[in-house]
């Protein structure tokens, strides 16, 4: 009798698993699930979408490690400052300012950093920013930017949710008076 429960059960299951797996191959083979960015996701997918890029990152960047002076160097935050500018501000926007025409069409929106910041670590935002995320319109800045550079970056935004509009056109203005600015990447430092 318990054997007949198992094979049931086992029998059970699988159907579920096959019928589950065909479902999936007519609608993924139909074209009937909407990919343009201009159409959210439903509410179940985004959640899970959103719940396993949040447990990645955080699973792969715990190994990462923050730099003991970071934010300490003024000329560090001028380079994060402009670096911010010329690669992050037209989505993720800025103190004061709102997304680009980029990020105002990227589905996911891309979060605004100055409020996003105090939920995100260092170790997070650098892995993010060097290893980008898919199908969100994230690039991995780790083949165009030095490991350095990018923690320049993390510790600019680190300022953001104490940075007024104010503040931070003055740091553009420095990081220019210092000669720090375009072309952005590595060949513009």
């Amino acid at each position: 009798m318990r054997q007949s429960r198992f094979v049931y059960w086992f029998w059970g299951i699988l159907t579920v698993l096959i019928v589950a797996v065909v479902l999936a191959a007519i609608v993924i083979q139909s074209g009937a699930y909407d990919v343009a960015a201009t159409h959210k996701d439903p509410g179940f997918v985004r959640a899970i979408l959103s719940h396993t890029s949040d447990r990645s990152v955080a699973a792969h960047s715990g190994k990462v490690q923050v730099p003991a002076n970071l934010g300490a160097d003024s000329m560090s935050l001028l380079v994060g400052a402009s670096e911010y500018e010329g690669t992050c501000a037209q989505c993720h926007a800025a103190p004061g300012r709102d997304r680009g025409v980029v990020g105002q069409g990227l589905n996911p929106e891309p979060p605004k950093l100055d409020d996003a910041v105090n939920d995100l670590g260092n170790k997070q935002i650098f892995w993010i920013a060097k290893h980008g995320i898919k199908m969100t319109g994230m690039p991995a800045f780790g083949s165009t930017h030095a490991d350095s550079t990018l923690w320049d970056i993390v510790a600019f935004i680190g300022r953001f949710p104490h940075m007024t509009a104010r503040q931070y056109e003055a740091w553009l203005a420095a990081a220019k008076a210092a000669g720090i600015g375009e072309p952005h990447g590595e060949e513009g430092h």
